[in-house]
């Protein structure tokens, strides 16, 4: 401890530990004041935290911070400026744009991953970015980057953090989790959340797991483990470091501790303040006099105090900026058409040899595409096939295996989409997609509009669905309108070959993340094969198809759905002598309103058909916006014809009676007809 640099890293995290606690001081004077909304201490976790920052690579390593991680950001390199800004919620605040409650941290520049207030998912990112730390590196023959991301211990209860550890145990990934743990999950202690509150068993579970317990209110001990976590992350895999800390504030502005915590614990957690034992340490070991230590914390006092006066002073967001970085502007992407097709009529495809054509198309040509999911690699290639000889072709790194568990395969492809790789995922069954649907919603969704800008996630999840195939509760389902409610999301579902290649390139190609449905029925059918074109051609998302023209009526589907419609309207023109529009929507979102609009003025009439139950479901959306739009064109009221009411069953004979048929299309065509 006496050496010139050892000197200057205690001065240094001290430095870091008083902005903090400073800050913390400083914003809750700030909300009694009513000039602020909401604030969450690091006061406790300053040690740990300043360690972390200390010993890591900055600009290299990456960051996956939680919202105590207030040192931890200021070490990797964000200002008291930032700090700020994002505090009062201001235009120019780097972490969210004034989108995120305070203390949601992110920079690109520092490679802060953007911070949501889900618990736990961001332990999965963490691994993502981590295994694409490892990838990068192989290619170079270097060192990976180090991913370093936090938590409290209550978030340990999570079963994302268990499938994270899992992954990056397997993977040997230079990944460290810091738990930072206090005690308390707002109000529920830590024996509640681990037998004994002790985190660092999940050592005991990997021989290849690094595992500490340490005094994280101690910033020597601290800084010490961190960098033999480091060294040992970078060369072996992962760490896990349970930090026991103290929380000397409530869990948040919104809180009163008092409420569950004793008069006498409140008064003994002071004696384990780390501010105050660095203090110490620094004044006992003669490194700086008291008046020096004075010295610093007026500067940073007075600091902090212009920074809070030129924040105040910031520009608020514009409220016509609330709606902007939900989706990306599409600049880059290509937009392609069914027009002037230079088709291979050597070989017709069928909709699953399709889709093995245009990913291993894509493969080939960008480095950066891994495709992984259950039973996707080697001889098997999917339960239905689609990524077979991926494996073979390309290597077990690009085209791999994962856990049985949809959460982690979704959350780890997003942290290697924010890292700059591009996954292309299968769940093996849209039925299985739920464990995923919190990394779908509250992450992979909200990560462009969240960050401001400054992180997206461009991935592809493809999505196999629909019933018809004697498949059951479980494998059976259409999922599309409970993701299509959710801002953020791109989804498309092609009935055909043809369009089935043509997308899932434009969907690879896309800087939104895309959500590819396809119907399990189209797989193998011949009335669904194409040819397909010659060269670099791809489909864009926002262009429905007419497959069949007509005056009398419109009708407007999507999938499977589009075959059985098709065969319904030629016996009805038969019998009736009539001509009826098919449209076939191709993209669910976006829908290309113009081309159903354009249509339904033409023909007055519009029936609106789908697989999935009716009540909620996309007919609902499209018909509330044609009545909005089209409604002095129609000659009668919208029908919508669709799934009944219940799941679907697994006998024939029920199956049938719950979904759509062609008899009971024609049955709809001609109700809407005759009125």
């Amino acid at each position: 401890m006496n050496t010139h640099t050892d000197n200057k890293t205690l001065i240094r995290a001290f430095e870091l530990m008083y902005t903090s606690r400073s800050l913390d001081e400083k914003m809750m004077i700030l909300i009694k004041q009513g000039k602020a909304y909401f604030h969450m201490s690091a006061a406790g976790h300053e040690a740990v935290q300043a360690a972390a920052a200390l010993s890591l690579n900055k600009g290299k390593d990456w960051v996956y911070p939680y919202y105590r991680d207030q040192v931890l950001c200021l070490g990797m390199g964000m200002s008291i400026q930032d700090m700020m800004l994002g505090f009062l919620a201001k235009k120019d605040d780097p972490s969210s744009g004034g989108r995120q409650l305070p203390h949601h941290y992110g920079h690109k520049d520092f490679n802060i991953v953007s911070s949501s207030s889900s618990v736990g998912t961001q332990f999965l990112q963490a691994v993502g970015t981590s295994l694409a730390n490892k990838e990068l590196s192989n290619r170079e023959n270097g060192r990976p980057d180090v991913t370093l991301v936090c938590g409290g211990e209550g978030s340990t209860s999570q079963g994302e953090f268990y499938e994270a550890i899992n992954w990056a145990s397997i993977d040997k990934l230079p990944i460290i989790f810091l738990i930072q743990n206090n005690d308390y999950a707002i109000s529920v202690k830590s024996n509640i959340q681990k037998p004994e509150g002790d985190i660092s068993v999940f050592g005991k579970l990997y021989d290849n797991l690094l595992s500490y317990k340490i005094n994280g209110c101690n910033f020597i001990e601290s800084f010490k483990f961190f960098n033999v976590a480091h060294k040992y992350a970078q060369h072996n895999g992962p760490v896990v470091i349970d930090a026991n800390v103290v929380r000397l504030m409530p869990h948040s502005s919104s809180d009163d501790q008092k409420q569950y915590r004793s008069y006498n614990e409140l008064g003994n957690i002071t004696t384990n303040d780390p501010l105050s034992n660095l203090e110490d340490t620094i004044v006992t070991n003669n490194i700086l006099t008291i008046s020096e230590v004075n010295n610093i914390k007026d500067r940073i006092n007075e600091d902090i105090e212009y920074n809070i006066d030129k924040a105040m002073q910031a520009e608020d967001p514009l409220s016509s900026s609330a709606v902007d970085h939900v989706y990306s502007d599409g600049a880059s992407e290509k937009n392609d058409s069914l027009q002037s097709l230079n088709l291979d009529e050597t070989e017709s495809f069928v909709f699953i040899d399709a889709i093995n054509k245009a990913l291993e198309e894509k493969m080939t040509s960008n480095e950066n595409i891994y495709v992984f999911g259950e039973d996707v690699a080697g001889n098997k290639g999917g339960v239905f096939k689609a990524t077979r000889n991926l494996t073979q072709m390309f290597g077990i790194r690009r085209c791999f295996n994962t856990q049985l568990a949809e959460a982690s395969i979704v959350g780890v492809a997003i942290g290697m989409a924010v890292r700059g790789l591009k996954p292309v995922i299968e769940i093996q069954f849209g039925d299985y997609i739920w464990p995923a649907m919190m990394q779908i919603k509250n992450e992979l969704s909200t990560f462009r509009y969240r960050s401001n800008g400054n992180f997206c996630c461009p991935l592809v999840i493809r999505i196999p669905v629909g019933g018809y195939i004697h498949g059951g509760l479980c494998h059976s389902q259409n999922v599309e309108a409970l993701f299509a409610h959710i801002p953020g999301l791109r989804i498309v579902e092609p009935s055909n070959a043809l369009d089935a290649y043509g997308l899932l390139k434009h969907a690879i190609d896309s800087q939104d993340p895309v959500l590819f449905l396809e119907h399990k029925f189209l797989y193998r059918q011949k009335i669904a094969s194409s040819f397909l074109p010659k060269g670099d051609w791809s489909l864009a998302f926002d262009k429905a198809q007419i497959k069949k023209t007509g005056t009398n009526l419109t009708i407007i589907s999507y999938g499977y759905m589009i075959y059985k419609i098709l065969n319904a309207v030629t016996n009805i023109e038969n019998k009736y002598n009539i001509s009826v529009e098919v449209i076939d929507l191709v993209s669910l979102k976006p829908i290309d309103w113009v081309t159903l609009f354009t249509s339904i003025k033409k023909t007055n009439r519009c029936l609106i058909i789908h697989e999935a139950n009716e009540f909620m479901g996309l007919g609902a959306e499209i018909s509330a916006e044609i009545a909005s739009q089209c409604f002095d064109y129609l000659d009668a009221p919208i029908k919508r014809h669709a799934g009944l009411e219940t799941h679907i069953p697994f006998n024939s004979a029920l199956e049938e009676e719950v979904l759509p048929q062609v008899s009971s299309i024609e049955k709809a065509i001609e109700e809407i007809l005759s009125y």
